[in-house]
């Protein structure tokens, strides 16, 4: 099953993706939120967001930095417990100014990580505001803490 959250972008393809990032991710017995590939350039990637991931009783909430981006612009998919974010920034043409110095990230980005196995995929949902994306990944109701009154 895949679940996509946002918009696609026809030019993106993402079926080998996934092929390739699913058996590797399996092969190489990847931890739970651990993105193998934030250390090595991903083909097509031109820079890497940073991502914090937190986790509660109720789940987890990955929150990733990627300013100026967007909504139309941001991809997330999720397939076999990995989560996918990618997303991609084109320069806008400048006929009439010189550009003297660019320090925001333009390009593609691609982010993964393998998702823990309490995770409702069905649940998941995901927010950007103010350069700020949200991903909640709520835990199955079946392994959440619940309290157990004595009597």
């Amino acid at each position: 099953m895949m679940t996509v959250f946002g918009h696609t972008n026809g030019g993106w393809n993402d079926s080998s993706w996934w092929n390739s990032s699913a058996e590797f991710f399996k092969r190489e017995k990847v931890e739970p939120f651990e993105d193998p590939y934030v250390h090595r350039k991903m083909e097509g990637s031109s820079w890497t967001p940073k991502a914090d991931v937190f986790e509660d009783d109720e789940g987890y909430t990955i929150v990733m930095e990627i300013p100026g981006f967007d909504r139309d612009w941001v991809k997330i998919t999720i397939s076999e417990q990995v989560l996918k974010v990618s997303g991609q920034r084109i320069e806008e043409a400048h006929e009439d100014i010189a550009i003297h110095q660019r320090e925001s990230h333009l390009g593609a980005f691609e982010r993964a990580f393998q998702l823990p196995d309490d995770v409702d995929e069905n649940k998941v949902n995901a927010e950007l505001e103010d350069g700020i994306l949200t991903i909640r990944l709520p835990k199955l109701d079946t392994r959440k803490p619940r309290k157990i009154d004595v009597r």
